[in-house]
């Protein structure tokens, strides 16, 4: 787990080099840079206490003390929904009219901010109601919102290559940013982004773990699955668990909910045998990472022969397993080779691990609650035996009584048909 945050920081976007201070736009470079570097500072020693609320709040300041903006705020891309949401702004009266109002903004060229997470790439506006893209809409947004947008810069936090969210920089008047203040906040976006990057992995992660607890099956899976494809930017992968025969894997979950029924129509059961990667990992109990996979020496060819309209050439295949028993296996597919490391591995192995437990839990608990259901059928099947001889002994001690009296003389009609009556009754109650 270490290993892996530690490669999803080191992957993050770099800060450019240090920025001399001749560079900054004020009147005195020097106490400007050295008061960049204690923002800096802040930063990252909020982020080292695990502090995200301390990070957003240290990132706006900076941009406020040292760009001088008046307007800001921060957008994460949101787990489920896949669109951003506002975590923070410059002015903190500000973020909740703009959650409220707002909500989520979905991630298209129709907004500046949806566009840089698109394109992955930074945007500065030095007025930005001049632009032909955006321009008329960021009047409309100025006169709507009372916010004054014509400087502009919009810049992507990127973790491993894969865009995370994005920071906004906005001043009334035009011509207040150049490409000095874009890499200043090119360098804050990517501090934000190392703290940020594995509170995300830790959070997606807690969510398969509360659901391992909960011993929800099904939800483990699908929270395993969304896990899976926000840490990795994963757009292809599926959940196999072998059948009652212990000779097929079944698909029951996938990274994109609506390829499931799909991918079991097209592939249905998939034989335990070294003949596919799935199969292969199953039998062996071994994961596989394939960074070239079509031209793997063992399952280029077969890889290859798969009618699929696309050809996946990454490849991380992970075996579910928990004490020497494996319940499926874990894939990971990507189009481009060379994608995935031995830290994502790593990753989907931990996330696999999980899966195994909650079956095992499962399996337990139903274990359990079958014993408990036969102790129940027992106690049940106790005292029904024990009613029903209670009634024969009584019926018995009725006809023994008959005979007595018949024997000493006195017998009477009356005592005959209420003995009779009192042993029809315990025979029907033995019956029911």
């Amino acid at each position: 787990m270490t290993g892996s945050i530690k490669h999803c920081a080191d992957d993050c976007a770099n800060p450019p080099e240090a920025v001399s201070p001749h560079t900054f736009d004020t009147k005195n470079g020097i106490l400007s840079s050295i008061e960049f570097v204690k923002q800096l500072l802040s930063i990252m020693t909020a982020a080292s206490a695990g502090d995200l609320r301390g990070v957003y709040r240290e990132s706006l300041n900076a941009l406020r003390n040292i760009l001088g903006a008046e307007v800001g705020s921060l957008q994460l891309i949101d787990n489920e929904t896949r669109k951003l949401k506002y975590v923070a702004t410059i002015i903190p009266e500000e973020l909740s009219k703009l959650q409220e109002k707002i909500g989520y903004l979905p991630i298209d060229a129709r907004s500046i901010s949806g566009f840089v997470v698109e394109s992955g790439e930074p945007l500065l506006f030095k007025d930005s109601w001049a632009d032909p893209r955006f321009g008329e809409r960021q009047k409309e947004i100025s006169q709507e919102e009372k916010v004054g947008n014509r400087s502009y810069i919009c810049v992507p936090l990127k973790t491993r290559g894969r865009v995370i969210g994005v920071l906004n920089i906005l001043h009334a008047d035009p011509n207040k940013f150049d490409e000095t203040h874009k890499d200043l906040a090119i360098s804050i976006a990517s501090f934000i982004a190392l703290a940020v990057a594995p509170a995300q992995l830790v959070d997606n992660i807690k969510q398969v773990i509360v659901a391992v607890l909960a011993i929800d099956i099904e939800e483990v899976y699908q929270e395993s699955m969304r896990a899976l494809r926000f840490i990795l930017d994963a757009k292809v992968g599926s959940l196999q668990i072998v059948d009652e025969t212990g000779q097929n894997l079944q698909y029951v979950a996938t990274l994109v909910p609506g390829d499931l029924l799909k991918l079991q129509e097209e592939f249905g059961l998939i034989p335990v045998n070294e003949e596919s990667v799935s199969g292969y990992v199953f039998k062996n109990q071994q994961p596989l990472l394939l960074r070239d996979a079509l031209n793997n020496p063992q399952f280029g060819k077969r890889l290859r022969e798969i009618p699929t309209p696309l050809r996946y050439q990454s490849y991380i295949c992970v075996p579910v397993s928990i004490e020497e028993r494996t319940f499926g296996v874990i894939n990971i597919l990507h189009t481009e080779p060379n994608i995935f490391s031995e830290d994502d591995q790593q990753l989907v192995s931990l996330v696999a691990s999980l899966i195994a437990i909650a079956i095992h839990n499962a399996e337990q608990v139903e274990q359990r609650s079958n014993i408990e259901y036969a102790v129940t059928l027992a106690d049940i099947a106790n005292n029904f035996i024990h009613d029903i001889n209670n009634n024969i002994g009584y019926i018995r001690v009725q006809v023994l009584e008959l005979e007595r009296q018949k024997r000493k003389g006195r017998f009477s009609e009356g005592d005959l048909w209420k003995t009779l009556s009192d042993i029809k009754q315990a025979a029907e109650e033995t019956i029911n």
